[in-house]
């Protein structure tokens, strides 16, 4: 008799030993399943957020946007890209992954879907613009948003009268981080490095930077990256023919982020200019003096960290938040 119960314990055992086996396989096929989603998941959520972004920048150019935001999303794992415009100054995008069954698929079910959405707007008009800002302060009336216009440039104390006009088709050359051609130049090659805010008082330069405008917009022979030279380049290939209001490029080298200003001709030297707002102008050509810019104004959008102001005058230049 305790032969036979021995027999029938060791097999209740190795039944009880059976089952625990199959529950821990199942456990740990479901911890595995749910990392797994897990991770699919943050992956999805990372596409989202960084194809929202590059479709929000590219406001309002609708066309640019999808096509950014379906090239990020993909790069980052997307298998399906949805892009949506509900609002004029808005994208949503939602991204998805069809993610292969583990545990389920012993229930027939092949693949689970994981999807994740965001959404980017546009917000009020920027107050500040640090690292981009060209060295270009222009009238408040030359703003016409994507119509073509010519602006002429003016030097202070000499053209207080004519930018005192209303109507005044001016801009004057600001002296940032320093004075002179040189300084001129390189700021607007590559951006002023500082921060510019409204209502900050700034000089301008008291000699015409005309001859540095062709330096620095057309060609430069020393860096060869005056704004045309830099636009002609891949990816962007501009001639300054090619595209017309919103179709522009994000990032292109012919995009001058530049003041709008008021108060011209203030201080005691009676060349300094107070900063109104900020705008984005498309450079298509410089006469042949270097004093004429020919262009657009845009709507564009700058990197996201610049304060807002809903009372702010809106010349165009915006930048972007997340919306979940």
């Amino acid at each position: 008799m305790n032969a036979k119960r021995f027999g029938t314990g060791k097999g209740q055992v190795l039944v009880i030993l059976s089952v625990a086996a199959l529950v821990m396989v199942g456990f740990v096929a479901l911890v595995i399943e749910l990392g797994r989603l897990g991770t699919a998941k943050h992956e999805m959520n990372q596409a989202a957020d960084a194809a929202a972004l590059a479709a929000g920048m590219r406001l309002p150019n609708q066309k640019t946007g999808a096509q950014s935001a379906i090239s990020v999303a993909e790069l980052n794992g997307a298998e399906a890209v949805e892009v949506q415009y509900p609002k004029a100054r808005s994208v949503s995008v939602t991204c998805s992954q069809a993610l292969p069954s583990l545990l389920a698929g012993m229930w027939g079910v092949k693949t689970t879907q994981v999807r994740a959405a965001c959404s980017q707007t546009q917000t009020d008009p920027v107050t500040s613009v640090t690292r981009h800002l060209r060295p270009l302060a222009v009238h408040p009336s030359t703003y016409t948003l994507s119509k073509s216009v010519t602006l002429t440039l003016a030097v202070l104390p000499k053209d207080a009268k004519a930018l005192a006009k209303k109507t005044a088709s001016r801009y004057v050359a600001l002296s940032l981080g320093g004075t002179g051609a040189t300084t001129y130049v390189e700021n607007m090659e590559v951006g002023y490095a500082g921060t510019v805010a409204v209502r900050d008082t700034l000089k301008t330069e008291a000699k015409s930077m005309a001859k540095a405008n062709r330096t620095a917009i057309v060609k430069d022979p020393k860096t060869r990256q005056a704004l045309f030279q830099q636009a002609g380049r891949a990816p962007y290939n501009d001639d300054g023919a090619t595209y017309s209001h919103p179709d522009y490029p994000y990032g292109d080298p012919r995009i001058a982020l530049v003041a709008v200003g008021s108060n011209f001709g203030g201080g005691v030297t009676k060349r300094n200019v107070d900063v109104a707002g900020f705008a984005a102008f498309y450079v298509r050509a410089v006469s042949k003096d270097g004093r004429q810019l020919t262009g657009r104004f845009l709507e564009y959008s700058v990197s996201p960290g610049p304060a807002t102001d809903a009372g702010q005058t809106d010349y165009g230049l915006r930048t972007c938040w997340f919306v979940r």
